[in-house]
């Protein structure tokens, strides 16, 4: 054995350090972008959205949607390498393509043609070749190639691209690739529009999918009922959703490395430059930049109704007052399972003050152990209460947390009314400016739930948000000593 490995090392050796890029080339995407274009500038997000789109071409997943701030790279990793490594990998796929404009899609064509054309790509993927490029005498006869349609010569791979509403009649894909289906704000805000979207996604571009087929979604969020808001919420378990976020707000994403409130692309798009787009556009900047779209205005709550605190005033006004934490509780590290959702408070001169808020996926050892450190990080002192949600999993939460922590764990008394109800209840609160948000990261993801509620896909902080409320200030649900 150990001669064999000795000599397989040998041979890896021996094969000259070009002929090593062009394998890796092969066989990783980020890799092939390397190689073809010596001035890409790779950041770690580059590398995992390259793994997300190798898992669909491997058929790891079918649907998968990016959510990605602009100008960060996407489509140059989605819309023109990707499409040009797959034919590389397998001249037989067929590709349709579509963004909001022709314009947009056809220059991603010309660029995959461009990118298939050069001498690089040729002395990586030989057999993929397109009409008249290193092609011998007449082979390429028959086989097309325009602007918005080619096919691989002497293999059945085609791609054709299209405007987002444009005709696919007749066409068929192995993959599907839909770029920002919508233009801008104005698209975003148009119902009109959004239903057209909706219309062409399901009456046009799901006739051309075959069980096997693979649809990828790689967007910059609008609103929170464009096509991936109502595709999440028609079918939210179909779909591997990766986000990223302009700045870091929480943990959902495993393979996010950056701790929370860094930027994703520093050298691109610094902090102090982000901060800055926020406070001019608050509601723009959830949803472009954080991928957390808010209804204009709310629909039971209104976003304009939150006031919000610099930390440092907060501490001068809060004086002696604890803080009292609030859960709902769930126990999975499946991330499109419900989360456990906290949030940290403290009711002071008749306002409550939320501190902080966080979402978490974790099973139920780590729930506790989180529940215990975050407490503290957040100011939990002796005259600190923690009120959980009574139901099953709280239950199992309430009892291990007094067990092994001695924290002053409550349990509050069935709520009232379903969720509408509660935060309908909830809303006179906040409009009467006793809802004071502490200003920090987490404001944009929280105040996005609360104001899109119904139609967002977990409400844990709409249930929070309605306990700590009805409790200071109605007293429908008085919490009672376990």
């Amino acid at each position: 054995m150990f001669e064999s490995k000795k000599t397989k090392l040998k041979a890896i050796s021996n094969i000259p350090y070009s002929e090593m890029k062009k394998e890796l080339a092969r066989r990783r995407l980020i890799s092939f972008i390397e190689y073809m274009k010596e001035d890409y500038k790779t950041q770690w997000f580059h590398r995992d959205i390259a793994i997300q789109l190798q898992r669909i071409y491997a058929g790891e997943i079918k649907r998968l949607m990016l959510f990605v701030p602009p100008q960060n790279g996407k489509s140059t990793l989605a819309s023109r390498y990707f499409p040009a490594w797959v034919f590389g990998k397998n001249p037989n796929t067929r590709i349709i393509h579509a963004a909001y404009g022709y314009d947009l899609v056809q220059g991603f064509s010309r660029d995959i043609q461009r990118i298939i054309d050069t001498p690089e790509y040729y002395s990586i993927f030989e057999n993929t070749t397109l009409n008249d490029n290193h092609v011998r005498a007449n082979s390429s006869k028959g086989y097309k190639r325009t602007v918005e349609e080619f096919e691989i010569v002497n293999s059945t791979g085609s791609y054709y691209c299209s405007s987002v509403g444009g005709g696919i009649t007749g066409k068929s894909c192995d993959i599907a690739i839909i770029d920002d289906p919508i233009k801008g704000a104005a698209d975003a805000n148009s119902k009109t529009i959004r239903d057209n979207i909706w219309n062409w996604y399901n009456g046009d571009l799901l006739t051309r999918i075959r069980n096997e087929s693979k649809i990828i979604i790689i967007m910059t969020r609008w609103h929170v009922d464009d096509l991936a808001g109502r595709l999440l919420k028609k079918e939210p378990n179909k779909w591997t959703v990766v986000s990223y976020p302009a700045i870091k707000e929480n943990n959902d994403n495993n393979n996010d490395i950056r701790n929370i409130g860094e930027p994703l692309w520093a050298n691109e798009h610094s902090l102090e430059m982000l901060l800055d787009k926020q406070k001019s556009n608050p509601s723009m900047f959830a949803a472009l930049y954080q991928q957390n779209p808010v209804i204009q205005g709310g629909n039971i709550v209104k976003s304009e109704w939150f006031k919000y605190c610099d930390f440092e005033e907060f501490k001068k006004i809060k004086g002696d007052r604890p803080i009292d934490f609030w859960l709902d509780t769930a126990y999975t590290d499946k991330t499109k399972a419900d989360p456990s959702g906290i949030i940290a408070t403290c009711f002071v001169n008749g306002k409550m003050y939320i501190i902080n808020a966080k979402k978490v996926h974790y099973e139920f050892p780590e729930l506790i152990e989180f529940i215990k450190l975050w407490v503290k990080e957040n100011g939990y002192t002796s005259g600190s209460r923690i009120f959980i949600e009574p139901k099953a999993n709280g239950l199992s939460v309430i009892q291990h947390l007094k067990k092994q922590t001695g924290l002053n764990v409550l349990k509050g008394k069935e709520p009232k009314g379903d969720k509408t109800t509660r935060l309908e209840v909830a809303a006179p609160s906040i409009q009467a400016d006793k809802v004071v948000l502490i200003k920090d990261i987490w404001n944009d993801s929280f105040i996005s739930e609360i104001c899109s509620f119904p139609s967002v896909a977990h409400d844990e902080y709409v249930d929070v948000i309605g306990y700590a409320i009805d409790y200071y200030y109605n007293k429908q649900t008085p919490a009672i000593i376990w």
